[in-house]
């Protein structure tokens, strides 16, 4: 239920820790049981490399 396409990190932690479908369903899952205990949802997080790829996003760009 989150728009990460505008977030490159988001998405490269995704896939540097693996199993980025049951991690997004996980959180999915996880934000389930927030709302219905009415706590706020819980934000996708970025690890050391997804910060790293948003640091060096303008490089990364000028290499493709």
């Amino acid at each position: 239920g989150f728009d990460i396409s505008g977030n490159p990190g988001l998405t490269a932690t995704l896939y540097n820790v693996g199993n980025p479908e049951q991690r997004a369903y996980a959180l999915k899952a996880e934000n389930g049981k927030r709302r219905a205990a009415g706590e706020p949802e819980k934000l996708p997080e970025e690890n050391y490399y997804g910060w790293l790829v948003n640091d060096k996003l303008p490089e990364l760009r000028a290499l493709f």
